[in-house]
């Protein structure tokens, strides 16, 4: 968000990206909780001294929610950035390069 500020975005621009944020917001929070959830699993079965296989399926489960998850923020990230002309594009990928943070997710969608 701290990137999105800086590109000094339209009034427009802000509301076409906080509404992408809104609709987005309960399919991350979904990925979250599954990423929780199959962790958890991964941590119970252990505990339980599971077969290596289901350790291993646990594992496997839990990579994927993650990767669900990366695959949803670039989904947003994507159609925020086309909603960017080139110069706020440029300043927005030039400040996530220079931070090293990927746009997120996380609810706080002040510009």
């Amino acid at each position: 968000m701290r990137c999105l500020r800086g590109a000094d975005l339209t009034d427009a621009q802000k509301t076409d990206i906080k509404a992408l944020f809104d609709s987005a917001r309960p399919g991350f929070e979904a990925d979250v909780a599954a990423i929780r959830a199959a962790r958890q699993k991964l941590h119970d079965d252990a505990n339980a001294g599971a077969d290596k296989s289901v350790l291993g399926q646990d594992y496997l489960n839990a990579q994927a929610a993650r990767t669900k998850l990366q695959t949803d923020h670039s989904a947003v990230q994507d159609q925020i950035l086309a909603k960017l002309t080139g110069d706020q594009k440029t300043k927005v990928q030039s400040c996530f390069a220079s931070s090293g943070q990927k746009m997120g997710a996380h609810s706080g969608t002040q510009f």
